[in-house]
């Protein structure tokens, strides 16, 4: 009879270091015949149903499991297979708590029975519920502001081309003559609306790269050709700010398989940021050759004589959101033409890198592998 009891008290083993081994787990280990009674349980299982270990021996695990979920409990004893399963139990002041049990039927011992392990996985299950819902608001915010975007491009961008054209026919006097005020009017109106048409398309271009939305498209091109579309798009902004352009490009055209647009977009975004935080002297464009010991590098330069980067700002200016200045016209920015820069050189496999020196100026460098 006594040594009966002691094998159902301690069935994992009868020494003293088995003991307390198995006291001192995380998980609960219980071991019960085939019609639940418990045989021997751990301390840390007896903790999870707020009972004493000695008062579970001998009675039936039933008793602690969801009512509900007992049909599916007595089908899985019957098995007499490896099992695991979640089970909600029931401590002794009617506590619910989500376990993973795992039972082993051993049916080569003396006592033939089920060895388990029982892991409370409650807080697990939390977790998972508060993840799901947050990666449901998550997956909504990203639908409402791919919605955003549509309606940005459709009911902004639209508008705006077609202010901006009406405002050149104006200018151009093709419906009449129009007075030296109304051009000034009608030039304020260009500006502004060439300004924010400007944000828009940053906008835009921000969140198709957030989204992993762009397509890249390499084609055969001829640098200095993407280099003047460049130059003539900015010579506006650079004759209002009465600036001056000292360009030297390589004798020869060099021509290389890229994402012409992409291209474009990079160098557009660093001549007008230039010309933006420039307030007078020239800006200078560079182009040279760089062979180096693992790859060609055709080089292109943007210099200015602008207010210059602190050198602590240096790092933070790829950034999104990041202005160079706080002054009036970096308030006008968004602070998303370097980080759309850096983004862009990413999916081309190019460098971009920035000297700066605070106050005289800086040079963005753009390295293009060929």
């Amino acid at each position: 009879m006594n040594n009966s009891s002691s094998t159902h008290q301690d069935p994992f083993g009868a020494d003293h270091f088995s003991q307390f081994f198995i006291n001192s787990m995380q998980e609960g280990a219980i071991n019960i015949d085939e019609n639940g009674i418990v045989l021997y349980c751990n301390e840390q299982f007896a903790k999870m149903l707020n009972v004493p270990s000695q008062a579970l021996i001998g009675t039936a695990i039933s008793k602690h499991i969801e009512p509900k979920q007992l049909i599916r409990f007595q089908k899985l004893l019957k098995s007499k297979e490896y099992s695991k399963s979640k089970f909600t139990l029931i401590s002794n002041y009617g506590k619910r708590l989500t376990a993973m049990l795992i039972l082993k039927w051993e049916a080569l011992g003396p006592v033939q029975s089920y060895y388990g392990l029982v892991t409370d996985i409650t807080k697990e299950n939390l977790y998972k519920t508060k993840f799901n819902v947050l990666n449901k608001k998550l997956s909504d915010a990203i639908l409402t502001k791919k919605h955003f975007l549509a309606a940005v491009n459709h009911n902004l961008r639209t508008p705006l081309n077609s202010i901006i054209g009406f405002t050149d026919t104006l200018l151009m006097q093709i419906p009449g003559p129009i007075t030296d005020k109304q051009e000034k009017q009608l030039s304020t109106v260009k500006r502004c609306s060439s300004h924010l048409l400007s944000l828009v398309d940053r906008l835009i271009e921000f969140s198709r790269l957030e989204f992993n939305n762009i397509n890249i498209i390499n084609e055969r091109t001829k640098i200095h050709e993407v280099i003047s579309e460049v130059i003539e798009k900015v010579t506006p902004l650079l004759k209002s700010k009465k600036l001056k352009f000292d360009i030297k490009l390589m004798e020869k055209n060099i021509t290389i398989d890229v994402d012409k647009n992409i291209i474009f977009q990079i160098l557009f975004n660093l001549v007008d940021n230039a010309i933006k935080y420039t307030a007078t002297g020239t800006i200078s464009i560079r182009e040279i050759f760089n062979p180096t010991e693992h790859k060609d590098c055709l080089e292109i330069s943007i210099q200015d004589t602008g207010i210059g980067i602190k050198e602590e700002n240096l790092k933070q200016i790829f950034e999104a959101y990041q202005k160079l200045d706080i002054s009036n016209e970096s308030s006008q920015q968004t602070g998303l033409g370097l980080y759309l820069c850096r983004k862009y050189c990413e999916l081309l496999n190019m460098k971009l890198t920035c000297e700066s020196i605070y106050g005289k100026g800086s040079t963005f460098t753009l390295c293009i592998p060929i």
